[in-house]
């Protein structure tokens, strides 16, 4: 067989060729740019999962949570769009509605009345329960205190609350945050019966290891992430914060234990989503 041979490229096509592709490629960046500006931050998935809890009394067989996380109110549009993503919130039938944090980013005292108009839209029968996640702490933490108070929101800060049918119980332990060593799982076991079902919410995921390793919780639902905001395809996140570089985004087994983590509604620093849409995750807890 012959050798294939080049043709000679001169040097005005080669630096054309380059200005076509360095065009094609600006072209490409500014597309990515474009979309996670303006239309993913927006792009609201809905994650549907089916979760089996082996100590899950069967009278709580199809019980169902729905999570949103990292509201970060001031974020982009969150503001303006909040309420309508509540009532999405609320479609979803949902037989409690959980809330892991970071619903703020910085101080405004706009921002208490912005959440309540969203928290106030949040229907669900066996009620809304949350906690606090770390910006929440950095010093403006009474603008979602009152917003929760003035909702009707259960705020869990290392305490407990029982749902109960047919005599048999389903327990919500909510955690403060872990990053800002305010968490006191001593506490929290204190406050639960060594038997029966229990769901942890704790704003960072990577606390769960620790967690884990007690043996007492089925579930952990956290949030923190994004999901990185930005990430790559084939590659993921670019960055992922402290407290949650090791389950970053979706479900994990650790131990015995089933950990999720949400990839939250708003965004933080830029107001970009790429490859990491804002997401609604709905669980139905299944008995084995």
């Amino acid at each position: 067989m012959a050798p294939i041979i080049e043709p000679k490229i001169t040097r005005r096509a080669f630096l054309s060729r380059g200005a076509r592709l360095g065009l094609g490629a600006l072209g490409l960046s500014a597309g990515s740019l474009g979309w996670g500006r303006y239309f993913e931050p927006d792009w609201i998935e809905i994650m549907r999962l089916d979760l089996r809890l082996p100590r899950l009394p069967r009278v709580f067989d199809g019980f169902r949570i729905a999570q949103i996380s990292d509201i970060h109110i001031e974020g982009g549009e969150m503001r303006r769009h909040f309420p309508a993503i509540a009532d999405l919130v609320s479609a979803q039938g949902a037989d409690a509605i959980v809330l892991t944090g970071d619903y703020i980013s910085g101080p405004g005292d706009w921002q208490g009345e912005a959440l309540f108009q969203g928290f106030r839209r949040l229907r669900t029968r066996e009620g809304v329960f949350a906690v606090l996640g770390n910006h929440d702490h950095y010093g403006w933490s009474e603008q979602p205190r009152r917003a929760f108070e003035r909702a009707n929101v259960h705020l869990l800060q290392n305490t407990t609350a029982k749902i109960e049918r047919g005599g048999d119980a389903l327990w919500l332990a909510g955690l403060d945050d872990w990053l800002l060593a305010r968490a006191d799982l001593a506490a929290l076991l204190a406050a639960l019966p060594r038997q029966g079902t229990a769901i942890l919410l704790g704003h960072e995921p990577d606390f769960a290891d620790e967690v884990a390793a007690l043996g007492r919780f089925d579930l952990m639902l956290s949030g923190h992430s994004h999901g990185g905001q930005i990430a790559l395809p084939f590659l993921g996140p670019v960055y992922v914060p402290r407290g949650a570089r090791k389950y970053p985004r979706g479900l994990y087994r650790v131990g015995d234990m089933a950990l999720y983590t949400n990839r939250g509604l708003g965004t933080i620093g830029v107001p970009i989503r790429f490859c990491a849409r804002p997401e609604i995750t709905v669980f139905t807890l299944k008995s084995a």
